[in-house]
């Protein structure tokens, strides 16, 4: 059987994700993460919510988060 343990380059990332999972509680998250030698470099974190659950509406609502450029 392969030896699965964490490298230790990689402890801080895992700490973030634990961070991250436990701050979001309940809902849908997506890890992206960037791996270089074994080594992860980069992470993404996306969380899927309910506009209900998030803000209290039950219409839903588009909220455009790019500033316009003049």
């Amino acid at each position: 059987m392969k030896d699965f343990a964490m490298r230790e380059y990689n402890i801080p990332a895992h700490v973030d994700i634990e961070a991250d999972i436990q701050d979001k509680g309940t809902g849908q998250i997506t890890f992206t993460l960037r791996i270089n030698g074994g080594n992860i470099v980069d992470m993404s974190v996306v969380e899927y919510v309910s506009v209900k659950d998030k803000y209290g509406c039950l219409e839903e609502k588009v909220i455009n988060t790019q500033k316009k450029q003049k």
